[in-house]
């Protein structure tokens, strides 16, 4: 068994005992946890310590529900009336939803038979002018942990369990340290090593008491011990892991081996993302310096058709009028004007950029603004 420091929370050590986790100092430097009917914090064990209740309280008690001969009044178990049989719903003295479930004996309304206005004891007679009649049957539903049932409750003598029957009792689900026998719908006490199992062997756990065995040749499966073996003397403690576990070789020894297995996907993972990564990167470059290459290409190509490059003209002044068919139509809108480049007798002329519509191209071009008044000879020499 581990020795603590400080506390012991069932197998696991603690700083201390946080109340505000529901855990009590039950003394011995030992730490436990409130009653499952505590509603947060606790002074001490059972369900009579609590601070508040997660259900009811009845007296000093918290519980899962009043019992039979109280009703629930904002959280707190009240006496029924002494008249009542069967429970009650309110302090009432009748069948109502604030009184009595039932009656051994009953005065009803003398126009609706029923209505019960008064419940009376078994032995306390009617008023003379109302009829002492017997007739009463009544049908109650077993328990909801119960098939079916002889009388109300849990037991196993009065109650065919639903899910499962845990010693004599019947229970929604197995508890921590018992497993399942779905064919008989039994809980099972796992092995004494266990802290939680699928079976009934040591080799059957999920979680151990003390310390874990690994199989030699199938590293996932282990068994539970009290103490570790002479071939493994070794108790090895890990951070993430809750159960301790017994090695041939002390805790540096593992640990170096946990480094040097670690180590290799470590570095497998390292080269792949840097291969990755340079991959993405000669991808983004290789396509930004396409789209710069044509992009620069259709302007090269547009600027020589408008400037008549690509024809084989000569170069040299002449008197030959502008050929019209090689005049393109630019939209106002597709100019972006700069800086003035000059003055002149019909206007003034300024540095811009064409962006055609529909091409991811800029093309510098001069664009010449005419003078309001100007006739319309002059733009022809535009």
């Amino acid at each position: 068994m581990s020795i603590c420091k400080a506390y012991k929370l069932d197998d696991t050590c603690v700083a201390k005992c946080d109340k505000k986790n529901g855990i009590y100092d039950a003394g011995d430097k030992r730490c436990k946890y409130c009653h499952g009917e505590c509603l947060g914090q606790c002074l001490g064990p059972g369900n009579g310590n609590c601070t508040a209740c997660r259900n009811v309280r009845d007296g000093p008690y918290c519980v899962n529900e009043c019992p039979e001969t109280k009703y629930n009044h904002y959280g707190e178990c009240k006496p029924c009336h002494p008249n009542c049989v069967g429970g009650c719903l309110g302090p009432e003295n009748n069948i109502s939803p604030n009184g009595c479930k039932s009656c051994d004996k009953a005065v009803v309304n003398a126009f609706d038979p029923n209505i019960v206005e008064q419940c009376l004891r078994a032995d306390e007679p009617c008023s003379p002018d109302f009829i002492d009649k017997l007739y009463k049957y009544v049908c109650r539903k077993c328990h909801q942990l119960c098939k079916n049932c002889t009388a109300y409750g849990i037991h196993s003598s009065v109650c065919k369990c639903l899910h499962y029957l845990s010693g004599e009792q019947c229970e929604e689900k197995c508890p921590r340290d018992h497993y399942a026998d779905e064919s008989n719908q039994m809980c099972i006490k796992c092995a004494d090593e266990c802290r939680k199992c699928t079976g009934p062997t040591i080799m059957d756990c999920i979680a151990c008491r003390n310390f874990r065995v690994y199989d030699t040749a199938n590293k996932t499966l282990f068994n539970c011990t009290a103490s570790c073996p002479p071939d493994k003397p070794f108790k090895i403690f890990v951070d993430n892991v809750r159960d301790p576990y017994c090695s041939s070789e002390d805790a540096n020894a593992v640990a170096l081996h946990g480094m040097e297995e670690d180590q290799i996907p470590a570095i497998l993972g390292g080269v792949m993302g840097c291969f990755v990564i340079l991959g993405i990167f000669m991808a983004v470059f290789s396509y930004q310096w396409l789209q710069r290459a044509r992009t620069k290409e259709n302007t090269v190509k547009m600027t020589m058709r408008m400037s008549g490059f690509e024809d084989n003209e000569p170069l040299k002044p002449t008197n030959v009028k502008p050929n019209l068919a090689k005049l393109i139509i630019v939209k106002e809108a597709e100019l972006r004007r700069g800086g003035i480049l000059g003055y002149g007798a019909f206007g003034t002329v300024y540095k811009g950029v064409w962006v055609p519509e529909g091409k991811n191209v800029k093309i510098p071009v001069a664009i010449k603004v005419l003078r309001e008044g100007t006739c319309p000879s002059a733009s022809k020499d535009f």
